[in-house]
């Protein structure tokens, strides 16, 4: 059961990641306020940076 926790937990993060990087990505190219650009993408990176701590322990 722990697994299949774990697995969602992953996708979870996957998802919300793919959304956020369109999202950077849209804004980037829609607007140019800087600010939110590095906002959505400072919240996307978090959870790629907590799966690399997890990988490396």
């Amino acid at each position: 059961m722990t697994t299949l926790n774990t697995d969602s937990k992953r996708s979870s993060y996957s998802a919300s990641m793919k959304n956020l990087y369109m999202r950077t990505i849209l804004i980037h190219g829609l607007t140019s306020q800087q600010g939110w650009v590095f906002v959505f993408s400072l919240v996307g990176i978090i959870p790629m940076a907590e799966r690399l701590g997890w990988a490396t322990e």
